[in-house]
């Protein structure tokens, strides 16, 4: 994503109806579709490495 060494970035990872969107600080960076769901989230780091702190989780409005 082109993030300096460094940098803190706010981090967001929405799913709704089959689809993900990961966000970094309020940029969209990559949306992709879901097979069944494990349970389970995975964070790739290439080339370097990342710190993630004050994660956090809400459930999201069908909004039907």
């Amino acid at each position: 994503a082109g993030i300096p060494a460094g940098k803190e970035c706010r981090v967001r990872i929405l799913w709704r109806r089959g689809l993900f969107e990961l966000y970094l600080d309020d940029l969209l960076v990559q949306t992709f579709r879901t097979g069944p769901l494990t349970g389970r989230l995975g964070l790739l780091v290439q080339d370097g490495h990342a710190t993630v702190s004050g994660l956090r989780a809400w459930a999201m409005s069908l909004g039907e």
